[in-house]
């Protein structure tokens, strides 16, 4: 069975117990490679999401989709004028033939 280590004699954890320390370099360096490549990564993830959303409207095990960048949904002209490079990820389905229920 595993076992935690004891606290420190002052009673709190330090990062030697707990695992490895980042100096600044590094943390300057791991900063700067997730600022460079979250517009790439975000792209992809809106262009996965709209994929997605998709293949889901055309999946007849599927009632309907709700996703605000597929081009029949009320607010995909909101969603043009203030995300014109993505509806992000957040989508709702619901599976042919469910029914809704108040719990």
């Amino acid at each position: 069975m595993a076992t935690w280590p004891s606290p420190s004699p002052a009673g709190c954890w330090d990062c030697a117990t707990l695992g490895r320390r980042l100096v600044a370099d590094e943390c300057f360096f791991w900063v700067q490679t997730g600022i460079e490549t979250l517009p790439l990564r975000m792209q992809r993830h809106c262009d996965n999401a709209l994929t997605v959303a998709k293949w889901l409207k055309a999946n007849p095990k599927i009632g309907w989709v709700n996703y605000a960048g597929l081009e029949d949904n009320p607010c995909f002209a909101l969603h043009k004028k203030y995300c014109p490079k993505g509806a992000g990820a957040v989508f709702h389905l619901r599976p042919e033939g469910a029914v809704m229920r108040q719990v």
